[in-house]
């Protein structure tokens, strides 16, 4: 064991500082900055400004800076590896990051809650963004994701208030719950990966998303939009094979939307009450529409159904604007309740159709096609 000048070095990794701070460099031959039993090695080192850290560091071990909360510069060598969880947790007053190309894994709440933190450059080499790992940056307005990295984190970039744009590249498999929450001024969002399933609420709370364009292998969404009020224009991708129940409820921005092929099923409320939904395009392959799923849709004026569905459910009603749909002979059941109060509406449906007969039953307007 070594004690140079307030560093304690064991074995070549640094354990302990035991100085007073301001602008350091830390000597050769150290391997870590904290590791295994050791964490915390510069914690709450309020006098620390800048550090510079050596060639041959291969980690910054768990709450390595955690509260510096002065430090500004860090120089991060490439060998490097991994940054721990907690790092560089609160360290306030640092306003840019440049990670090498070397580092693959950055761990949770690693930068969280540095809320000076501007420019965050992600090297090609991370694999693995952890949970909370930039939660609470608020003053970041940019961020590019390197196109190597497989899974974002729970609450990964949430409450970045400034975060205006993201891309999401093609090789990311996972985005935990929640990641993207609280960004208030994001405004466009581009999903290029091959996701199962997108999660419940990793835009919650996006309150200016406008644009949303999902270009990945994304399979299934799980009420990932639900209730963003802001949302005006969203791009579903190929190979989508189902919409769940209220996954665009209330986004009572959003004008149209074209339901790819593949998708078999709307769910239920899946668009109740998009106020502003004008145009909707259902697709061939589309088997079922969900109880309410177009309910209140009050700006929606016309829709063919496809031949693939065989049953209408309670799910236009009181789409007041609603002037015409267009009912294939393929159903053979229509709600009671599917229409109600859309006093606007003429049926289009072959004559002899289950269709034209309930247009007679419920003194609705029809027209045989």
């Amino acid at each position: 064991m070594s004690n140079q000048n307030g560093f304690v070095i064991e074995n070549g990794v640094l354990t302990k500082y035991r100085g007073s701070g301001g602008d350091l460099v830390i000597p050769e031959g150290v391997t870590s900055i904290g590791g295994g039993w050791y964490w915390g090695v510069f914690k709450d080192c309020r006098g620390l400004t800048s550090v510079s850290v050596p060639k041959g560091v291969t980690k910054i071990g768990s709450q390595a800076f955690f509260g510096c909360s002065s430090l500004t510069n860090i120089t991060i060598p490439e060998g490097v590896t991994e940054i721990g969880s907690y790092a560089f947790h609160q360290c306030r007053s640092l306003t840019d990051i440049t990670l090498p190309e070397s580092v693959t894994k950055i761990g949770v709440w690693a930068f969280s809650d540095c809320s000076s933190l501007r420019s965050v450059k992600i090297s090609d080499g991370v694999l693995s963004i952890g949970d909370h790992a930039f939660w609470n940056c608020g003053s970041l307005t940019g961020v590019t994701l390197p196109a190597h990295v497989i899974s974002i984190g729970e609450k990964a970039f949430s409450s970045c208030r400034n975060l205006e744009k993201i891309t999401i590249p093609a090789r990311v498999t996972s985005i935990g719950e929640k990641a993207f929450s609280g960004c208030e001024k994001l405004e466009e969002v581009t999903i290029n990966g091959a996701i199962e399933n997108l999660q419940n609420n990793i835009f919650g709370n996006c309150n200016s998303l406008r644009i949303v364009k999902i270009t990945g292998k994304v399979r299934g969404l799980n009420r990932t939009f639900s209730g963003i009020k802001s949302l005006e224009t969203v791009l579903l991708p190929e190979g989508l094979e189902t919409i769940q129940e209220g996954e665009f409820s209330e986004c009572a921005s959003l004008t149209d939307i074209t339901i790819p092929e593949g998708v078999t099923e709307i769910g239920s409320y899946a668009f109740y009450q998009c106020r502003s939904l004008k145009s909707v395009t259902l697709p061939a392959s589309l088997a079922r529409i969900g109880v309410s799923a177009f309910f209140r849709c009050k700006s929606l004026t016309s829709i063919t159904i496809p031949e693939s569905v065989m049953r209408i459910d309670d799910s236009f009603g009181f789409c007041r604007n609603l002037t015409s749909i267009t009912i294939p002979a393929s159903v053979t059941y229509i709600h009671n309740e599917a229409f109600s109060d859309c006093k606007k509406l003429t049926i289009r449906a072959p004559a002899g159709s289950h269709a034209a007969w309930y247009a007679r039953s419920y003194g609705i307007r029809f027209e045989a096609i």
